[in-house]
């Protein structure tokens, strides 16, 4: 009787711990590529301990019901738990750097799911022959002659995921906390063997998962922090890249003159280079896109500079979306890409600035009918860190793309993607 209520509590509180942490799971980092997530892990050692309490809940009671019951959840049960080592190995191997310990690592992995094979095979024919269990005494369950066989097998697959853990250089900070959780889960599995009678595994378990749950949450803060240094690595790029000293020296060169011969001409150009640089300065620093409103109004103001000196280059706009963000200083570095170099030395240049709505995506166009798209040279002594630092704006602060390419027609075309 104690080892039933003690069974009982500790699979009513893994129950409720393991359950809460699944609630608890954020969603998969698009970052984090694995075959296998730790939701499907957690779920599948959730479903087990469904049937690991239902098992001990109704051993011991009579009637028919009961003993199919049993016969029922304990055959899942098993099947379960050969499923839920080689989910749970797959999910925590570390990557192979070499062809040699990818070699190792593809070996070791088949063979884990030989050895969960085997075992699904033996549960499978268990009402024949009843080699891993059956029923006695008042539907009680009683191992058979090779009842702890999975057990085993479970204790040869650990062994395996920490040879891979311990094989693989790169895996170094992961190998301590690896080798921490499954020495847990083996001390549950050894338990076994001293006192079938309270088991210990689905606990541990439990607690091993807590752990990878823990390391889950660690790595997901050091990849913010990451992030957020190249977040203001770009700053700082963004900063020296965009703002180029020439072109405000030009645009004051052109007010300085303008103010003899057009005085309201070069008012107004002081009026938008004021909000011009305002814009830039306050906007540069947000981490938060702003409205594509706000961002066209950027825009403007620096199409409007720029008219100034290259009367021959015509602006058009063609907004027929507004209603999304954008990450800020986005789209006026590609009106500025096009205008400095495809349509400086044209004659007659035009640049497209459009915005439209198609199946739930946001596409921003800036398009002109200069020299066409010709990929950057690194080694031509010249930063080109305007369009970089809008790619990477794109990819770290909205779920959005980027991409340039030269119409069949001519000219160049830059394309902002943005999901809904």
């Amino acid at each position: 009787m104690r080892e039933y209520t003690v069974n009982i509590v500790l699979a009513i509180e893994s129950l409720i711990i393991l359950g809460t942490l699944i609630l608890a799971l954020p969603k998969q980092d698009p970052a984090e590529k694995k075959p296998v997530t730790f939701r499907q892990v957690a779920c599948s050692f959730f479903a087990a301990l469904i049937c690991y309490f239902l098992r001990t809940f109704f051993t011991g009671r009579s009637g028919v019901f009961v003993f199919y019951l049993l016969w029922i959840v304990t055959t899942i049960e098993e099947l379960l738990c050969a499923v839920n080592f080689p989910l749970l190995i797959y999910y925590l191997r570390p990557a192979a750097s070499t062809e040699t310990l990818r070699k190792h690592v593809r070996i070791m992995g088949a063979a884990v799911v030989t050895l969960s094979a085997g075992v699904i095979g033996l549960v499978m024919i268990n009402p024949l022959n009843h080699w891993l269990f059956t029923m006695k005494e008042v539907n009680r369950m009683a191992p058979g002659p090779i009842g702890y066989l999975p057990e085993t097998v479970a204790m040869i697959q650990i062994t395996l995921l920490t040879i891979m853990a311990v094989s693989a250089p790169q895996a170094k900070i992961r190998r301590i906390p690896v080798l921490v959780i499954f020495m847990i889960i083996l001390s549950g599995l050894a338990a076994l063997y001293i006192n079938p009678e309270i088991l210990m595994f689905y606990p541990l378990s439990v607690l091993s998962l807590l752990l990878v749950y823990v390391n889950i949450i660690d790595q997901r803060e050091q990849n913010l922090r990451r992030r957020q240094v190249e977040l203001n690595k770009n700053r700082i790029s963004l900063l020296i890249g965009q703002i180029q000293p020439h072109f405000v020296f030009n645009v004051l060169n052109t007010i300085y003159y303008l103010c003899d011969s057009d005085p309201n001409t070069a008012a107004d150009a002081a009026a938008h280079l004021r909000m011009y640089l305002q814009n830039n300065f306050e906007e540069r620093f947000t981490e938060e896109p702003i409205s594509f409103e706000k961002e066209l109004g950027i825009v403007r103001h620096y199409t409007d500079l720029e008219k100034l000196r290259f009367e021959q280059i015509e602006i058009i706009y063609d907004i027929k979306d507004i209603d999304f963000s954008i990450p800020a200083l986005t789209v006026q570095p590609l009106v500025e890409n096009a205008i400095r170099h495809g349509l400086r030395e044209m004659p007659q240049g035009r640049v497209v600035i459009s915005s439209r709505k198609e199946n739930k995506v946001h596409i921003v166009e800036v398009t002109d009918n200069g020299v066409g798209f010709r990929q950057a040279d690194p080694n031509d002594g010249r930063r080109h860190v305007g369009i970089e630092n809008v790619q990477r704006r794109l990819n770290m602060m909205s779920d959005a793309t980027l991409e340039i390419f030269t119409p069949p027609h001519g000219g160049t075309v830059a394309r902002i993607m943005i999901q809904d």
